[in-house]
Order: C-alpha cells, then structure tokens, then sequence
C-alpha cells in the first residue's frame, strides 16, 4: 500500500488525540455532568476501532464494494429518514443510540463508494442530461434533503460536493453543470425568505455574518474564535494553555477546534496542519491517476473531497468568510462516528493503492470464456474429419464457421491525467472448413 499517505493519516490521527485531550481539559460537559476525562476516552475508544478498521479495510480488495453500493445508499438513507423521529437536541435531529451514533457522517462514505461505482458503469451516459445528470442528481437531492431537513447545512454541503467533483472528473458536461448551477441560484434567491423562516437558526447566523457592527457582535462563537486565532501569535501560547476554552468558546472540542490548535500551537500549528492536509489531498490524487480501474480513481477523488471541503467549511465559518455552520474537523473533533467514517475511508484509499486482484484477473477470465465458446465440439471434430477422408458430400456445420468472439474488459494499466483506463478486446476466430476442389484424389482441406 502506499506507506506516504499511511504515515500522513496516522500523523494526522496524533494530532486529533493531543488536540482531543488539550480542548477538553476544562470541559465540563453540562447536559451530563461527565469529566472532560471521560470525552478523550470516548475519542481513544473510537480511534482504537477507527484504525483497526482501517487497516482491515485496506487489506480487502477494493473491488469488492462495488456488488455492496447498492444496500449500503439504501441502508444510509433509511437512517436518515430515522433519525427524523427522533428526539431533537440543541434544536437539531442528527443521533442515535443516545446521541452515540451521527447516520449523516456514513451518508459521506456512502455517497463517495455509490457515486464511484454508478460513475464507472455509467460513463458513456454521462454526456446526457435524461440518462446522466438527471437519475445521479435525483440520488444526490434525495439525500441532501433528509439531511437538510435534521437541519444540517454543513454536511450537506460536503455530500454535494463530493457528488460535484466526482461527476465532473468522470466526464459531465459543462453545460450541464452552467444550467444547473444558475437554475439553483435562481431558486435559492426566490426561496430565501421561505428558508429563514422555516430554519431560523440558520437567519440567526446569516444576520450575525451581515452585523458586525452589532453591540453583542463580540459574545457571538466567531468573534470569539478569532480572539483564540489572534492570542497564539506565532508560535502559540502552549499546549493545553487556551484561555478561550475555559467558558469563552463555544464548544472548543468540535465546532471550535481549530480555535484553540490556533491559540496555543500558534500560526506555525495552524500551517503544519494544513500542510498535512495538503500532502493527504496529494497523495489521494496521486493514487487516483495510477488507480487501475475507473471505479478506484472515484473513490481517491471523493474521500479527498470529502476532508477538504470539510476542512476549509470549518476554518472559512471561523475566519469569517462564510456564514458559521457546525461542522467537525477531519481527525481533530472530537466524534466518534465521524473518526471511524474517516479512517474507513482512508482505508478505501490505500485499498486502491494496492490494486484490485478481482480487476486484475478479469482481463485472463474473459479470455478463458471465449476460448471455451471458440472450441470446436465433438460433433464438429466428426465433421472435419469426414471431411479430410475426401467425403465431398459432407457439409461444414454452421457452427464451425468462421466465428468472430469479441470481449471487452478494464485492464489494469497505468491510468492517465484524465484517470482513463484502457479497455482491451479480445477476439478468437473459430475454425471456418473451405471446399475445394479435389487435386489428386485430396479432399477438402480445412483452413483457418
């Protein structure tokens, strides 16, 4: 497997435990009344089964997911339409089991492993809009709908763009996309009011991003978090050392994280991280290019999507750049579905980088089973014979005619820039008997 992208998750891993353990060191978690002792053992716990996981998944062969896409789209979405009976809490319908299970965090991996394989069995489709766009936009609304309606507007935006990246690097149309974007700015400006009506948290949070000059602006998470950012100066004023956690910060394990990894590991923290993320976002787009099916190359660009996009929502909502919505950092908050979704994502990653033996074997399989529809049977075997005794009577049977056997099968080669994958065809010519005429007393003689 690829050990550099390996060695990049475990780092990045350590790091989520340190800044687990720092960020709920003065925590007390109010609506239980558990130490913050109890939360990182929870986060060890979840990155224990979270790593096994992922190395077991990565010794599987990748290949495998695809017969499995299917019920796991349909057992996904059925949680999410659960999870709306719910209890609410903090004003949202997002967990399970005591809010010990999160179904929008699997909607991720899910999304990535059903758009990767509907992707690489549909590729000729995908320049149309009735047999392309429309049927994988109907999967795609479906589950940001459910998820919109918990409400969770982060998360959806990380399932739309996983979906988004995917279909354009599988080949969609520009124009497609043009026409679908400027019909969803259309109708996002036309159902605004109904949206902040319907979602007042969300008008609450567009309002403080608009208001800055409001007297209350500086009780508000974002200025607060931008304090934290501010106080670490450069190198930050020391691990487990934030002032902003202790009662200033809105959840400083989760939403607020990168606040305090500011605050006390300082800018040059903040630019280790990124650069972590970075070499991850490599690496994946390194293996997509050298994957050896198309279905492989889909699923390195969507788990690379997928920790990106959440990265960047999270650090833009607390800089300021876009409206604040809650959203975890990959590895770094603290959660136990959303760490073990990723790591079994990174699984899935270095399960591509060691390639598929099921995809590397179809290639000799086809082959087989044209030369076994190819060979002459017993019956044909008679006829040519006859034939070769000079019977000039005796007929070549229609199936021992010249027969053409064409197979086409993914061969696992070298993907190129625009994560193409070769196809190889295959033919077998059956034995075709001509007549000729007699020369000597010789029959006919059979040829090929």
């Amino acid at each position: 497997m690829d050990r550099t992208l390996l060695f990049i998750v475990l780092g990045m891993l350590v790091l989520g435990l340190v800044m687990a353990f720092s960020s709920t060191l003065f925590y007390l978690d109010e609506t239980s009344g558990t130490l913050v002792s109890q939360q990182f053992m929870n986060q060890l716990f979840a990155a224990g089964i979270g790593l096994a996981g992922m190395l077991v998944i990565s010794r599987v062969d990748y290949a495998i997911w695809r017969r499995f896409a299917l019920p796991i789209m349909a057992v996904v979405l059925l949680l999410l339409v659960a999870v709306l009976f719910t209890q609410k809490t903090l004003g949202a319908s997002r967990w399970l089991f005591d809010r010990r299970f999160q179904p929008s965090e699997l909607a991720k991996g899910a999304m990535v492993i059903y758009g990767a394989t509907w992707l690489a069995s549909r590729r000729d489709q995908l320049g149309s809009f009735l047999t392309g766009l429309l049927p994988f936009g109907l999967i795609v609304g479906i589950t940001a709908l459910l998820i919109i309606v918990e409400p969770d507007f982060g998360t959806t935006s990380v399932v739309v763009a996983i979906s988004v990246m995917m279909f354009f690097l599988a080949g969609a149309s520009l124009k497609h996309f043009l026409a679908v974007g400027a019909t969803a700015g259309v109708t996002g400006a036309l159902a605004y009011p109904v949206l902040m009506s319907l979602f007042p948290h969300a008008a609450a949070r567009v309002a403080n991003f608009a208001q800055s000059t409001d007297p209350n602006y500086w009780q508000n998470h974002v200025p607060q978090a931008k304090i934290a950012f501010a106080l670490g100066h450069f190198f930050g004023s020391g691990l487990g050392s934030s002032s902003q956690k202790q009662g200033f910060l809105p959840l400083p394990q989760t939403d607020s994280i990168l606040a305090v990894l500011g605050e006390e590991l300082g800018l040059l923290g903040l630019i280790l991280t990124l650069a972590l993320f970075a070499l991850f976002a490599w690496r994946c787009l390194a293996i997509a290019r050298s994957a050896d099916s198309h279905f492989g190359a889909f699923i390195c660009v969507g788990v690379m999507t997928w920790l990106v996009v959440q990265l960047c929502i999270n650090a833009l909502s607390l800089m300021e750049v876009i409206p604040f919505t809650g959203i975890p950092v990959p590895f770094l908050s603290i959660g136990g579905t959303s760490l073990v979704s990723v790591m079994a994502a990174c699984g899935l990653v270095l399960s591509v980088s060691r390639g598929s033996r099921r995809l590397a074997m179809a290639p000799a399989r086809a082959a087989s089973r044209v030369r076994a529809q190819a060979r002459p049977t017993r019956g044909d075997q008679g006829e040519g014979d006859a034939l070769s005794r000079g019977n000039g009577r005796t007929r070549a049977p229609r199936t021992n005619r010249a027969v053409s056997v064409t197979t086409n099968a993914d061969v696992p080669v070298l993907v190129g820039r625009d994560i193409r994958v070769r196809r190889t065809t295959t033919s077998t010519r059956g034995g075709a008997v001509r007549r000729e005429p007699k020369r000597n007393g010789g029959g006919a003689r059979p040829t090929r």
